[in-house]
């Protein structure tokens, strides 16, 4: 949630030689023009290409998410066309900031992950430790701790011997425990991190960082019974963001006190926070507190029995959470479950409107009587429903086992069949091709031919080269000798090269935490996988580059494949599903894992595998 404040920070760091002491996307925009008239060298390209992310970072926070991507767009070719390294991961950095300020989590990730992939070495170290932290939060922000946690452990992981002092590494650690706290039940654990963080706060003078964790302490404490410190802490929060006028963190502080009033039914004063956060969330525009604040608004006037406002709150909730669902359209569970969650809710307040309307009159009793009848008789329908649903259920999940089961063993006997035609073609006819030729070239050493004849023989030697070239690469392709001998890092690595040796698409492989070898039937199954998704990037997708990332984390095996090709309508899937995505489903049930696909026309294609190890 500080992401603001170090975008702004950044704004005023040094460029070149000179300074940046006051900024506007006008100043900005007549320097990038100044050194586009310029002359082309290597030192004034990569002083554009920091100035066009500077205007990417202001441009997202101050005019428009679209002005700032298309200059951190365009700071991404001009690195790439002179090689600048440090130029592409601070275009693909600012981009993923970019839609992280506007809360557009699953577009920032995507981001932000090939920051880690191009950050590999020390020199960019910073750049992936914050990158990590992100992505954990923008997670931990869409309410799914299980994701967040995994790259917060790879965050800490990261910080291991480093400057603890630097105000992103702190953020982190403050976020790890609001994660414990607040979405893992695991207060205690949450205090830990909090004051780690607070006393570095403290140590550097930071009062917006120790608003930051107050504001995270107030609910720990809470949780730990100890509301006295609760109410300290929410108050800390207060002044020192009101201080700092810091107005965008401070909604979330009203919010937090809210929920804390909330619970210990004190909803006078749990409605005066609640409104202090929507008055500067709706002038800010900051969709997850215009949300949570109506939401705190509608359980306080439903608490008190105060329908109309509950439900006039309620509604506005709804469209928040609405249109946020709409702008991660991705997380399709969490859509699904708000909407039955806005349903039930919005049911409950319209009932308990009608039964407070009518509860002094004649008529609310056969109404009330009816309706308990009608809700006992659907209660009956729903047992019989659910009984023959469940019934349903264990037969389709047989009938799936039964499937798998034959599934696994066609694949079990294509691989077993690949290598043994491998095996034959390579030692057999490889090597009867080979002796054919051996004894054609013993033969012009006894024979003397005319230069025709010479001429169609040696023809004839060169073609049986070929056939024995193309023999081997079959060969190779069936079982490739590298997975065998040296396991699926290689194997992968040596695809990759050779499709790039062709021109056809430029791949980049990378692996994060992955050594050592799997199970042989794992690996070559994961090998399939990822053969027949660069396959068919190559065939269908019109690409010019794909990304290959092999990621482990403990026992969690995760392979992506990117493309930036034409992509298609992936809502339309299941209705034009191939035989290349159907082997892909069977081997990744073979090893039974998850496979996630997102795609969009004209914006690419990315495939998630995960695997457990």
């Amino acid at each position: 949630m500080r992401l603001i404040i170090s975008i702004f920070l950044l704004l005023f760091c040094e460029i070149g030689q000179g300074q940046v002491s006051t900024i506007s996307i006008d100043s900005l925009n007549k320097e990038i023009l100044r050194l586009k008239k310029g002359v082309s060298n290597f030192k004034n390209d990569t002083l554009l290409i920091t100035y066009l992310t500077r205007k990417a970072n202001y441009a997202a926070s101050y005019t428009s998410t679209e002005e700032g991507v298309k200059a951190a767009e365009e700071a991404f070719e001009r690195s790439e066309k002179i090689g600048w390294k440090k130029g592409e991961i601070l275009a693909n950095y600012a981009i993923g900031e970019a839609y992280h300020v506007k809360s557009q989590y699953f577009t920032a990730i995507k981001y932000f992950l090939k920051v880690v992939g191009l950050a590999q070495s020390e020199e960019f170290a910073e750049f992936r430790v914050k990158c990590l932290r992100h992505i954990g939060g923008s997670y931990m922000w869409m309410e799914r701790p299980a994701e967040a946690l995994k790259y917060y452990q790879l965050f800490e992981k990261e910080i291991v011997g480093k400057n603890q002092n630097k105000t992103y590494i702190i953020d982190g650690i403050a976020e790890i425990g609001q994660l414990n706290s607040r979405f893992l039940d695991n207060p205690k654990k949450g205090m830990e991190y909090f004051l780690k963080a607070e006393k570095q706060y403290i140590y550097l003078k930071d009062t917006i960082g120790i608003a930051y964790v107050n504001s995270y302490m107030g609910g720990a404490f809470a949780k730990l019974n100890q509301p006295e410190k609760a109410v300290k802490a929410f108050e800390k929060a207060i002044k020192y963001y009101k201080i700092s006028k810091t107005d965008y963190l401070l909604a979330d502080a009203y919010i937090f006190s809210s929920e804390f009033y909330l619970k210990k039914k004190d909803y006078v004063r749990a409605k005066a926070l609640a409104k202090e956060a929507q008055i500067i969330a709706e002038k800010m525009k900051i969709y997850f507190s215009i949300r949570d604040s109506h939401k705190q608004l509608y359980l306080a006037n439903k608490a008190t029995k105060n329908y109309d406002s509950a439900l006039f709150h309620h509604e506005i909730y709804a469209n928040s959470r609405d249109s946020m669902a709409e702008a991660n359209i991705d997380d399709r569970l969490k859509v699904i479950n708000y909407d039955t969650d806005t349903k039930l809710q919005k049911a409950e307040i319209d009932q308990k409107t009608r039964e407070n309307k009518r509860k002094n009159s004649l008529i609310f009793v056969l109404v009330a009587g009816l309706f308990t009848l009608s809700f006992i008789s659907i209660l009956v329908y729903r047992f019989l429903n659910i009984r023959k649903k469940v019934a349903e259920s264990e037969v389709f999940q047989l009938q799936q086992e039964k499937q798998l089961i034959a599934s696994n063993s066609v694949i079990k006997g294509q691989e077993e069949e690949r290598s043994r035609l491998a095996k034959d073609l390579h030692d057999g006819l490889g090597g009867i091709l080979s002796g054919i030729k051996f004894t054609l070239n013993s033969m012009t050493g006894n024979q003397v031919l005319s230069e025709q004849s010479s001429h169609t023989f040696h023809k004839a030697i060169g073609q049986l080269d070929n056939a024995i070239t193309e023999l081997r690469r079959v060969a190779h392709s069936m079982m490739p000798e590298a997975l065998l001998k040296f396991g699926l890092k290689d194997a992968i690595h040596d695809f990759c090269d050779g499709i790039n040796n062709t021109g056809q698409l430029k791949v980049n492989f990378e692996t994060f935490g992955f050594e050592g070898r799997l199970d042989q039937a794992k690996e070559v199954s994961l090998y399939r996988i990822a053969q027949e998704l660069l396959n068919n990037t190559m065939k269908h997708a019109h690409a010019t580059s794909a990304h290959v990332q092999l990621v482990q984390n403990e026992n969690l095996l995760t392979l992506t494949v990117e493309d930036n090709g034409k992509g298609f309508d992936s809502s339309n899937l299941q209705n034009n599903k191939g035989a290349g995505l159907s082997n892909i489903e069977s081997r990744v049930n073979y090893l039974n894992g998850k496979m996630d696909i997102k795609s969009d026309p004209s914006h690419g294609t990315s495939v998630e595998v995960q695997v457990m190890v």
